[in-house]
């Protein structure tokens, strides 16, 4: 079996439809910034406004770069999202899934010293408020806007995290001092 690197790339396309789609809705947002609208709809405009203009501007650097987002080796797990370090197997205790109306959306991890592993990157550092949903993890790995499907991912990090040992090992050699038992 291969031990090739399990790499996942921002996937063009499908940044470009959610750059669309944040577009779409800066659009929509400026109909309730009418002033005969009322205030309250005036403020969800702005909010509208900000929130999906500053999310559609955010991702435009992702959509002209071939970046790896995820790295799964023999080495260990490397996620841009979480931090600019490669998190060895030792310093993974437990590797589990979550997802919302039965679909697998995420992956979890959760480090057995997670102080040594600090998040440098935006999505890191919100992560802790991730426990308002009711999971405990270090680390959650999402593949949305990303070439490669969770499902491989998963794959990846059962052939590269448990190497499977050969079938027929041969036996070590020992010294038969001349003895032979029949």
């Amino acid at each position: 079996m291969s031990q090739d690197p399990f790499i996942a790339r921002d996937s063009w396309w499908r940044i470009g439809a959610a750059i669309a789609i944040c577009a779409g809705f800066v659009w929509v947002s400026t109909i309730f910034l009418i002033p005969a609208q009322g205030m309250k709809r005036q403020i969800v405009g702005w909010i509208a406004l900000v929130f999906f203009g500053i999310a559609g501007i955010g991702l435009l650097p992702r959509l002209f770069g071939a970046a790896e987002r995820v790295r799964i080796s023999s080495k260990g797990i490397y996620s841009r999202s979480w931090s600019d370090d490669m998190i060895p197997w030792q310093e993974i205790s437990r590797i589990s899934t979550w997802g919302s109306r039965g679909k697998t959306e995420f992956i979890l991890l959760r480090l057995t010293r997670p102080d040594r592993f600090p998040p440098s990157h935006p999505a890191g550092y919100s992560s802790k408020a991730n426990a308002l949903f009711g999971v405990r993890a270090d680390i959650w790995i999402g593949f949305t806007l990303t070439d490669c499907r969770i499902d491989e991912a998963l794959a990846a990090i059962d052939r590269l995290q448990n190497p499977v040992e050969p079938a027929v090992q041969s036996a070590p050699v020992r010294p038969s001092f001349g003895r032979r038992r029949v």
